[in-house]
C-alpha cells in the first residue's frame, strides 16, 4: 500500500527542510510509487522513466527479484563489523572478479562513487611509491570532468560550477588537461584531421606543467556530467600508451558508464 501525500505540502517541506543542492526541484513533482520504468505522483498520474532510476541506479523501479533479494536479506541481517565474514559479500566480490578483466583479482566495496575514486587514488599513489619508487605527487584529470563531490573527487573534478566559492578544492596536485570534446574543441580544430593533438598536448603537460612525479590520468571513458561527450573511439588507447611511456597508471571512471565500456 502506498500512502498519497498532498504534493504541495512535501514539495514545501522538502524546499525548507532539505539542503538545496541535493534537490533540485526542476520539476513540479512529487513521487510515490515505481513500477518498472512507470513513475506515478501523488495525483495518480503516471510518468515514463526515461532515467530508468537515476545515474548508476538504473534498474528501473521495484523488480520483483530485487525487491524479494531484499527482504530476504533483511530477514537474515543487515550489517556487522569488519571482524567477522558475511556469505553475500564473498559471492558479490567472485561475481565481480568474474565480469571484469581477468587482471583485476581483488574488489574494494564503497559507499558511493566519489569514495571509489578518492580509493583509486590513493592505490595509484602509494603503488607508484612502493612498486615504482616514484613520490606518486600528482594526478592528471581532464577538464569538463565530474569524479564526486568529496575532497579529492571535487579538486579532479574539472567544471567551475561544483568548487564555486571552494578555492580549497583547487587542488595544487591536480593538473587538468583539455578533454576529447571533438564538437567544441578545445584548441578550435577538426577530428580526425587533427590526429588527436588532445592526446600530443598530454606530453607537453607532463613535461612542462606538472612537477615531481604523475601518479596516474583518471578520466571517464564517456563523460557523464560535463554532457555525455563521446571520445574519438582510438582515444583512450592512444593515452594509455603515452601514459605507458611515462610509467603513469590510468584510472578508468566507470561509475556512470558501467564495466568495460
Amino acid at each position: 500500500m502506498v500512502l498519497l501525500a498532498d504534493g504541495k505540502e512535501i514539495i514545501e517541506k522538502q524546499t525548507k527542510l532539505i539542503v538545496p543542492s541535493t534537490t533540485k526541484g526542476r520539476y513540479q513533482v512529487v513521487i510515490v510509487e515505481g513500477r518498472g520504468a512507470l513513475l506515478k505522483d501523488a495525483d495518480g498520474k503516471e510518468y515514463i522513466d526515461l532515467h530508468a532510476g537515476y545515474a548508476t541506479v538504473n534498474l528501473g523501479h521495484c523488480h520483483p527479484r530485487v525487491v524479494q533479494a531484499i527482504k530476504d536479506q533483511a530477514e537474515k541481517i543487515w550489517h556487522v563489523s569488519w571482524d567477522f565474514y558475511l556469505v553475500p559479500t564473498a559471492l558479490l566480490a567472485e561475481k565481480l572478479i568474474e565480469i571484469t578483466p581477468k587482471k583485476l583479482r581483488k574488489v574494494l566495496f564503497c559507499s558511493c562513487g566519489a569514495e571509489a575514486v578518492e580509493n583509486a587514488v590513493k592505490f595509484a599513489k602509494k603503488f607508484v611509491v612502493k612498486s615504482m619508487g616514484k613520490t606518486g605527487a600528482q594526478i592528471i584529470s581532464l577538464a569538463g570532468s565530474f569524479h564526486g563531490r568529496t575532497s579529492y573527487a571535487m579538486a579532479l573534478t574539472g567544471q567551475k560550477k561544483y568548487k564555486d566559492g571552494l578555492g580549497t578544492y583547487v587542488h595544487p596536485f591536480v593538473v587538468h588537461a583539455p578533454s576529447p570534446y571533438c564538437y567544441r574543441c578545445p584548441f578550435g580544430m577538426k577530428h580526425p584531421d587533427c590526429g588527436l593533438y588532445c592526446v600530443d598536448y598530454l606530453e607537453d603537460l607532463i613535461k612542462f606543467h606538472t612537477f615531481g612525479d604523475v601518479a596516474a590520468f583518471i578520466s571517464e571513458p564517456i563523460m557523464g556530467e560535463g554532457g555525455i561527450i563521446i571520445p574519438p573511439d582510438d582515444y583512450l588507447s592512444k593515452v594509455v600508451k603515452k601514459l605507458r611511456d611515462h610509467e603513469i597508471l590510468y584510472i578508468a571512471d566507470e561509475i556512470q558508464t558501467g564495466f568495460c565500456r
